[in-house]
């Protein structure tokens, strides 16, 4: 490269790296003066030999630079200069720069196109000049970028008008990766709930699975993984299966449970989820949450009645982790409490009769300090009780072989209404 254009180009990626590290946005006008310059060098070269090298390197040359943050005019007319040298020949006559299609789907060092870098930094009148110009639409990276196409960049950026762009041109809404990643999957992982909803509406398959590579992950398990509650109700409510297990046995609850967010474990419980899932070490809900030292999440997990404390207490203890040993051992007092049907809560049935179809999951009915569940907790608490063979009942089985026949009565209304929910 001559020296000149060799500074020019170090500038510019100078220019690029240093606001890219520093997290500032990108001052355009100032790279397209220096783009600018870099075309102005092309179009005075004398020399076609050297031209044609400056032009098609696949390290830095100018299509790659002007498609990641050039204006597109500088793109258009870089273009227009090689097609009309293409038809005087000014290239030789080798098919490869005598074709325009070749130039703008010309690969870089990293076996990127300018398509790819346009998709990837949001180009969208970059993308359509390169397109109008025969640029190839769907082209893959290399399998050690896992063979992302642009519309995989694209959906990763957020960006709807690229990903629409390329609809229009052909590319299909589920091409996949080599770990079998869709738009889909990539907007759902990057929490871009626009992009998401778009693609809904487009007929994606909602339901696809990465490959076994990949643990086998849906669009649900990866919004459950970022905390994206958003995208995960746009799914529930678009149809994805909730139960869905990757290829280590876990659902889209277990990753939200890893991810402490509470919320998005609020709404699988509230859409239906199963909650008598277990993971391949044989742990439930509230033990796996104890494992990963989610307290929060083990709360929730308590005020819904949900999984073995006794073995959640075991682990904890193993844990040494005070705090959640505190609240556990608590729980377990409060619940046995209960069970023996002492120090019941107060108003206990008034709170009971609160309960309608639409509050179920709300946590009314205080059992100690700090410490109150929901409607749906009451129906599934279990206790074993007996002295050498031990049978798991639940509270509403104990108290209806009592004499209170308003707190039965009230308790099978809830266990009826929770059926229906």
């Amino acid at each position: 490269m001559n020296s000149s254009l060799k500074i020019l180009v170090d500038q510019i990626l100078q220019y690029s790296s240093a606001n890219y590290l520093n997290k500032k946005e990108l001052d355009l006008s100032a790279l397209n003066n220096l783009l600018n310059r870099y075309l102005q060098f092309i179009l005075s070269c004398d020399d076609k030999s050297k031209l044609k090298e400056i032009l098609f390197a696949t390290s830095n040359n100018l299509l790659h630079l002007s498609a990641k943050f050039g204006d597109h005019k500088i793109l258009q007319e870089l273009i227009m200069f090689v097609k009309e040298a293409m038809i005087n020949g000014e290239f030789g006559h080798d098919h490869e720069f005598r074709s325009l299609q070749s130039f703008v789907s010309l690969r870089d060092q990293d076996s990127f196109t300018a398509v790819h870098y346009a998709a990837k930094f949001g180009r969208s009148e970059v993308l359509r000049v390169l397109l109008e110009n025969g640029a190839e639409a769907n082209p893959s990276a290399s399998l050690k970028d896992r063979a992302w196409t642009p519309i995989h960049y694209a959906s990763k950026g957020g960006y709807l008008e690229i990903v629409k762009i390329l609809l229009q041109h052909g590319v299909s809404k589920e091409v996949k990766t080599s770990f079998g990643l869709t738009p889909l999957l990539v907007a759902s992982e990057f929490g871009h709930l626009e992009l998401v909803k778009f693609l809904i509406a487009e007929n994606s398959d909602i339901n696809v699975k990465t490959t076994p590579e990949n643990h086998e992950m849906t669009a649900l398990h990866y919004a459950a993984v970022g905390g994206f509650v958003g995208i995960a109700e746009t799914l529930i409510k678009a149809g994805i299966s909730k139960e869905v297990k990757t290829s280590s046995n876990l659902t889209p609850l277990h990753f939200a449970v890893s991810s402490g967010s509470v919320e998005m474990v609020n709404l699988f419980l509230q859409s239906g989820a199963s909650h008598k899932i277990i993971t391949q070490n044989g742990q439930d809900l509230l033990s796996f949450a104890v494992f990963k030292g989610k307290q929060n999440i083990a709360e929730v997990f308590l005020k819904w009645g949900i999984g073995d404390v006794k073995v959640a207490m075991k682990l904890a203890k193993d844990s040494q982790n005070k705090e959640l040993n505190h609240l556990l051992n608590s729980y377990y007092k409060a619940i046995n409490r209960m069970f023996s049907l002492k120090n019941l809560p107060q108003n206990f049935v008034s709170i009971l009769k609160e309960y309608q179809s639409s509050n179920l999951f709300e946590d009314k009915i205080l059992i100690a300090e700090n410490l109150s569940l929901n409607a749906h907790a009451i129906i599934n608490l279990k206790w074993r009780k007996g002295f050498i063979f031990k049978k798991e009942v639940s509270f509403a089985e104990v108290v209806s072989k009592t004499s209170n026949k308003i707190l039965s009565a009230e308790l099978s209304r809830l266990e009826n209404l929770i059926k229906l929910y």
